[in-house]
């Protein structure tokens, strides 16, 4: 699990959509079904985790602003 976790983050952090892909196939084989169920959320969400991936844009400003008063 810490692997493909791993695996993973460094994938976010490139810039390569097609690289996710690989890294789902990988381990959608893999008989950890917490796994699995993170793949499915990406596989439902994928145009929200592709457009992340290549346009590296954050709402972390914004949210430091909702919180404070």
């Amino acid at each position: 699990m810490y692997e493909a976790m791993e695996n993973f983050c460094k994938t976010i952090k490139g810039n390569e959509t097609v690289e996710l892909v690989r890294w789902m196939k990988k381990y959608w084989k893999t008989n950890i079904s917490s796994l699995k169920t993170f793949i499915i959320g990406i596989k439902r969400d994928y145009q929200a985790v592709r457009n992340t991936i290549r346009l590296n844009i954050t709402n972390g400003i914004t949210e430091g602003f909702v919180n404070k008063r």
